[in-house]
């Protein structure tokens, strides 16, 4: 059974690796949850919200194989070294000793299951209405020597009730000293089937496999191929208010960041176009009543808000 479990493992590395050569709200990783072990409900193991990780699975089967309650976390939060907000994730690699085998930290906004057969299949993701033209993220690497980093993204369709890769991209990458933005494009083997799920797969390590290889992953995003970036699942809180509106408009936002805010009418003209951190407000008297479109966005022109309001007089 351990052999099996090592073929599983090596299976999955060679899998993110083939897939870098030859072609997921909480995008920021501001909120995290706990996930309790079975074996031992005393240390559970952290994740982004809505993202996953293969701790849980691998904690599992090291303490069924090897019996040990020790916890080894491959993925976790860390609030000193990010791009913007308060957290990124850290990926890291983990020596497990029961299964004796070293583990990358591997984190997707996909679900990961392992069925009776060994075999891992992976569900879900982020929902999306429009074919994506690129996908990006922010990563900071210190690689082991000769090692590197992965970015891999699939867009899925569902329109036959099953998963069907229509697009995918990936690149690895080297050492990154400071936050830098990485795109992946995409490209599609289906020209007419629509897309409706979007998946990311970052791993810190796809070479060496080395426990001193590091990634940092943060605000992550996508654009569409109609040009609109949007960043992936947004945990940053956006309120206008009050709506209906009628002289002054007051946005606030649950971030420090710089933001900006637009205003359109509803054929897509730009009226109000303003930077801002925190809160402002928006003078509104000199427009006509009626429906009104804004978004908001970040420092790297990803929306992070897009609604309407009224405006009243």
């Amino acid at each position: 059974m351990k052999k099996q479990l090592l073929l599983l493992f090596t299976a999955l590395l060679i899998f993110t690796n083939t897939n870098a050569q030859t072609t997921p709200p909480n995008g920021g990783f501001e909120t995290w949850q706990n996930r309790t072990l079975l074996f031992n409900p005393l240390i559970p193991i952290e994740v982004p919200t809505s993202w996953s990780t293969f701790d849980s699975l691998a904690n599992t089967l090291n303490f069924l194989f090897g019996q040990s309650t020790a916890i080894q976390k491959t993925v976790t939060k860390n609030t000193t070294i990010k791009n913007t907000g308060t957290a990124s994730a850290m990926l890291t690699t983990k020596t497990f000793p029961g299964i004796n085998v070293a583990i990358p930290g591997i984190l997707t906004n996909a679900v990961v299951t392992l069925d009776a057969s060994m075999d891992i299949s992976f569900s879900g993701g982020t929902a999306i209405t429009q074919r994506v033209s690129k996908a990006a993220a922010f990563i900071r690497y210190a690689p082991a020597t000769a090692d590197s980093g992965s970015f891999l993204v699939e867009v899925i369709n569902r329109t036959f009730g099953k998963d069907s890769v229509i697009g995918s991209g990936g690149l690895q990458f080297g050492a990154k000293s400071v936050f830098t933005k990485i795109e992946v494009p995409i490209d599609y083997i289906a020209t007419t089937l629509p897309a409706n799920l979007l998946r990311y797969f970052f791993t810190n390590s796809n070479d060496t496999v080395q426990n001193s290889s590091t990634l940092y992953v943060d605000d992550v995003s996508y654009t569409t191929t109609t040009g609109v970036t949007e960043a992936l699942m947004n945990d940053i809180e956006i309120t206008a208010f009050p709506n209906p509106a009628i002289d002054v408009l007051s946005i606030k936002a649950s971030s420090d960041d710089e933001l900006v805010f637009e205003l359109y009418a509803i054929d897509g003209k730009v009226l109000q176009h303003k930077t801002f951190s925190k809160t402002t407000e928006i003078r509104i008297a000199d427009l006509a009543s009626g429906l009104y479109l804004y978004t908001v966005k970040n420092k790297d022109q990803a929306i992070i808000k897009k609604a309407s309001i009224t405006i009243t007089h």
